[in-house]
């Protein structure tokens, strides 16, 4: 049961990101503040959630990239 609710947390994290456009800086730390800790959790428990490392260091680029509205 807690490796379904992590693997929907990844799911919806991803979901988020990739959704995300025109961030306010608050939204785009939040974002990343998110993929760290899953990353974090991923370095931890290798295997128990559903996304990679090297799939979350390209999410944080984009996180990144994706234009900031102020």
């Amino acid at each position: 049961m807690k490796e379904k609710l992590e693997l929907e947390v990844v799911l919806k994290a991803k979901a988020d990101i990739q959704d995300a456009a025109g961030l306010s800086k608050g939204d785009k730390e939040d974002l990343k503040f998110v993929a760290r800790e899953l990353a974090w959790k991923m370095d931890t428990c290798p295997g128990c959630l559903g996304a990679t490392v090297k799939e979350l260091e390209n999410e944080l680029r984009r996180i990144n990239a994706l234009p900031t509205i102020d």
